[in-house]
């Protein structure tokens, strides 16, 4: 299969064709319908978040399930998935607890399956992690099956695809950790502003999406403070930050 491949900081990615393991055990192979593109992701591109590669970076991922390993339960082939990326080990005490969303044991911040390995290998034999334990700037991917959330087939991949980091990370700050009230005053930072630059699309390529660049605007922390009215569909006012710039 053909992934975007980390080389190095400051580098652009690089297509290539990669190799693919069959699931083991408590594992999924997924092939990748649509994916995002986090902020997080152009943090290790840029060298901001130092990364060891090669990687296949993307963690905003949404797919179709071709195989299930063994002592999988919950998701089956041909479920369509949103991925996680932060799988939990489902053993820690955090897990045991009932909240594996802060669990102590995850190996996705070392973008590699529970077992310490890899799942992707070039033609060589080099092991390539895939970033954040799903790697979904790939055609396909091997992810923890607690990384694979099946939802209703009906979903548009790319709503879906952004449920994977954007709306979980954003909605999930203001409504489960902050729990933003309609009515509240909120304070809003960031580091960096950025704006996106989309080239227009000619006739002939209608049917494909624009290309779309990031660039940084302005080098200035900036805060925003206001009251403001939260309304009560709250997923809107959220932020896409990933959380992984916190850990």
């Amino acid at each position: 299969m053909q992934a975007a491949v980390f080389t190095g900081a400051n580098r652009p990615l690089e297509l290539e064709t990669l190799e693919v393991d069959e699931p083991r055990a408590g594992e999924v192979r997924v092939r990748m319908l649509a994916s995002g593109i986090c902020h997080s992701d152009l943090h290790v591109v840029e060298g901001e978040w130092p990364e060891d590669p090669p990687i296949v970076l993307g963690h905003e991922g949404f797919g179709e399930v071709e195989a299930v390993g063994d002592a999988v339960a919950g998701v089956a082939a041909g479920d369509r998935v949103v991925l996680s990326w932060y799988a939990p080990c489902g053993m820690c005490d955090r897990c045991l607890e009932g909240r594996p969303w802060i669990c102590q044991r995850s190996s996705s911040d070392d973008h590699l399956m529970s077992d310490g390995t890899a799942r992707l290998r070039r033609s060589g034999g080099e092991a390539v992690r895939s970033y954040l334990g799903v790697g979904s700037f790939g055609e396909r991917a091997v992810v923890a099956a607690a990384a694979a959330v099946p939802v209703p087939p009906e979903l548009p991949a790319e709503v879906g695809a952004l449920i994977g980091c954007g709306v979980t990370t954003g909605v999930g700050a203001v409504v489960n950790t902050a729990r933003v009230e309609p009515g509240s005053s909120t304070c809003t930072t960031r580091s960096w502003t950025w704006r996106a630059t989309s080239a227009r699309p000619t006739p002939s390529a209608a049917a494909r999406a624009p290309a779309r660049t990031l660039r940084r605007s302005s080098p200035e922390a900036r805060t925003t403070c206001s009251r403001r009215s939260v309304s009560s569909q709250r997923s809107s006012g959220a932020s896409r930050s990933c959380p992984r710039a916190g850990r």
